[in-house]
C-alpha cells in the first residue's frame, strides 16, 4: 500500500509540473501575411516609397526583412514593413519591367512569407525642356522642336539642354534670355537693343483690348504676368488677341507682333509698322493686316487701324480699329 502511494504522489507531481509548463509556454504563435502587388513609374529616387508589406501575429510583433529579390533594387524597414527604393539605377522600366521581391514577417522563430510583385511603367518627362512630353514630342532630343511662336512660356527654364539652345538663333543661348528677361523665342529680343521705345511700360500691367468693324465688337483683358503680353526691344506681342468670326478652333496659338518706331530720337509717341497676323489657319487667304498704328508710352494706349480678310467667304472682308489701353 505504500509503495501504491508514493508512486499516485509522483505521478501527480509529473502531471502537476507538466501543466505548468504548458502554462509558462504560453499559446502557439502565429504569423500572419499575404501577397502584394505594387505598380510604379520608373522616376523614382533612392528612399521613395513603393508600397507597404503588412502582416499580424497572435501575439506580440512583427518584424520585416527581404529574403530575395530579383534584382537588388529595394530596402525595407523592419518595423513598418515599408518597401523603399535602395537602387535607382535599377528602377528603369526598359531594363526591369517587373521586379520580384520575397519579404519574410518575422516573430521570434515562426515566419511567413509573403510574395511582392512591384510592377514598372515609364515615367512621362519632356527629356529637351521645350514643354513638350516626350510621348507626343516630335523631337525630344531637340529643345527648338516644335517651333513656338514669340511668347511662348511653357519651356522648363532649368532644363540644362533647353538652356544651352538658342531656340531664336540671335546668338543668346535660351537661359541667358530669361535670365535677361528677353523672350528666347524672338530674335529681336535677345540681341543689342538699338531702340529707344520704352516697352517695359506695358511690361507689367493688364490691357483692355477693343476689336471694333462696322459689324461686331470684341474686348478681351490680357496679362502681362500671365504671358498674354511680351514686351521686347521694340517690340509687343500679344498673345491670340482675337479670332475671326468663322474660326471654330480657339486653341490655336496666335500672336500679334507690333514692331514701334518712335516719332523722333527720343520721342515717347510713335508708329507701328504695318504687319500680318494669322488670325484663324483656316485657309490661307485669312489674315489680317496692320495697316497703321500709333502708340504712347506715356497714356500707354496703342491704337492698330487695319484691314481684315476672312476665309470663310465673301462678305467678311472688314476693316477695322484695335485698341489697347491700360487698366
Amino acid at each position: 500500500m505504500k509503495n501504491i502511494k508514493q508512486f499516485l504522489f509522483l505521478f501527480s507531481f509529473i502531471f502537476i509540473a507538466a501543466c505548468s509548463s504548458d502554462d509558462d509556454n504560453g499559446p502557439e504563435i502565429t504569423v500572419g501575411t499575404g501577397d502584394f502587388n505594387f505598380a510604379i513609374t520608373d522616376d523614382k529616387n533612392v528612399g521613395d516609397i513603393v508600397g507597404q508589406v503588412t502582416a499580424t501575429t497572435s501575439s506580440g510583433v512583427v518584424t520585416f526583412t527581404i529574403a530575395s529579390q530579383s534584382v537588388a533594387a529595394f530596402n525595407i524597414n523592419p518595423t513598418t514593413g515599408d518597401l523603399a527604393v535602395a537602387n535607382a539605377n535599377l528602377i528603369d522600366a526598359n531594363i526591369n519591367p517587373v521586379i520580384n521581391v520575397v519579404v519574410n514577417a518575422m516573430n521570434g522563430e515562426v515566419v511567413a512569407q509573403s510574395n511582392v510583385t512591384v510592377t514598372l511603367t515609364s515615367a512621362i518627362v519632356d527629356e529637351d525642356g521645350d514643354g513638350v512630353l516626350s510621348d507626343v514630342d516630335e523631337n525630344d532630343n531637340d529643345p527648338c522642336t516644335p517651333a513656338q511662336n514669340i511668347g511662348y512660356t511653357g519651356y522648363d527654364s532649368s532644363n540644362a539642354f533647353w538652356a544651352s539652345a538658342d531656340c531664336d538663333s540671335d546668338g543668346t543661348k535660351n537661359g541667358e534670355e530669361v535670365t535677361n528677361n528677353t523672350d528666347p523665342y524672338d530674335e529681336t529680343s535677345g540681341a543689342a537693343c538699338d531702340s529707344t521705345v520704352d516697352t517695359s511700360v506695358w511690361s507689367d500691367i493688364s490691357l483692355r483690348m477693343t476689336f471694333a468693324t462696322a459689324f461686331f465688337t470684341q474686348n478681351f483683358t490680357k496679362q502681362a504676368s500671365s504671358g498674354d503680353v511680351v514686351v521686347g526691344c521694340g517690340i509687343i506681342s500679344i498673345r491670340k488677341p482675337f479670332m475671326l468670326p468663322a474660326c471654330t478652333d480657339t486653341s490655336l496659338e496666335r500672336n500679334l507682333t507690333l514692331a514701334l518706331t518712335p516719332d523722333s530720337e527720343g520721342a515717347t509717341t510713335g508708329t507701328i509698322a504695318l504687319s500680318n497676323y494669322d488670325a484663324c489657319d483656316q485657309a490661307e487667304e485669312d489674315g489680317f493686316t496692320v495697316v497703321s498704328g500709333t502708340y504712347d508710352e506715356t497714356t500707354k494706349e496703342i491704337v492698330v487701324n487695319f484691314s481684315i480678310k476672312d476665309g470663310a467667304g465673301p462678305g467678311f472682308d472688314l476693316n477695322g480699329t484695335y485698341t489697347v489701353v491700360p487698366f
